[in-house]
């Protein structure tokens, strides 16, 4: 006789970033998915873990955690009827965001001077609830952040006490998600697993063609999105053809600097 443990999802969170799913300066849909076949994979620019505290969790309750290409899907022991093997109700899960990509703020829409720790919630009753994939119009990440701060007594430092001083380093978010959200009211595995998402947004700016002088060539007269796919044809009034704007190209004071 062969025995075998039946897992069931239990929620998925996902990291959408428009400069890799955008085309040209046409944005992404951020209620779908990308295809299977759709070379996006999030752990381009992050990475997502569980804390070490949540790993504990996650094997007492015969949890796993496994990385798709948007994100992580966690799956959960059940019984025939739906039901997790462990009563974990009144647990909740804490996972940490982490930017890998050095050139992530070159092309990301996001405020990183004020040193922000960005917290994701499914708690509905607060200001940083995480959105559901449904949501048309998708929360700016600005929403969630949390201001730095050396008072004890502040958000961010109630935000960060129950993970370690290792796990703070480049820390660049924490996504909280309570049993309790999850569940159903009798205590069953939701017959549809719950998407959340983070969406990034692609950073704008004026496109600025300078010579090898340094002389001026031609400004846009709008800011246009960083982007990897697609084009954005810019046309001067002599009708001279200049390259799309990269991550590489320095930004000084929301400008692009591209050399021609």
């Amino acid at each position: 006789m062969s025995f075998y443990t039946n897992y069931q999802p239990l929620f998925e969170l996902h990291l959408l970033h428009n400069y890799f799913l955008g085309l040209g300066d046409e944005s992404y849909d951020h209620t779908q998915l990308p295809t299977v076949f759709n070379t996006y994979n999030f752990q381009d620019f992050a990475r997502v873990v569980p804390t070490q505290q949540t790993a504990k969790v996650l094997k007492s309750h015969k949890m796993l955690i496994q990385t798709t290409t948007t994100g992580i899907t966690c799956l959960v022991a059940a019984d025939e009827s739906s039901k997790p093997f462990i009563n974990s109700a009144n647990e909740e899960l804490e996972f940490l965001v982490y930017i890998k990509d050095a050139l992530f703020e070159k092309y990301t829409n996001i405020n990183t001077e004020n040193k922000s720790i960005y917290h994701f919630t499914s708690d509905t009753s607060s200001d940083k609830t995480i959105d559901d994939l449904s949501k048309i119009n998708a929360s700016s990440i600005s929403n969630f952040a949390i201001a730095f701060s050396t008072d004890e007594n502040s958000d961010y430092q109630k935000l960060l006490q129950e993970i370690t001083v290792k796990e703070r380093v480049a820390l660049f978010g924490i996504v909280k998600i309570s049993m309790n959200d999850l569940l159903e009211t009798n205590g069953e595995i939701p017959t549809n697993a719950i998407s959340y998402k983070i969406v990034f947004d692609s950073r704008t700016a004026v496109w600025v063609y300078l010579d090898s002088q340094d002389n001026e060539v031609y400004r846009t007269d709008q800011a246009f999105p960083f982007t990897q796919k697609g084009t954005i044809k810019i046309i001067d009034e002599q009708a001279n053809v200049y390259r799309m704007a990269s991550p590489i190209d320095a930004l000084q004071a929301n400008e692009a600097i591209i050399y021609v």
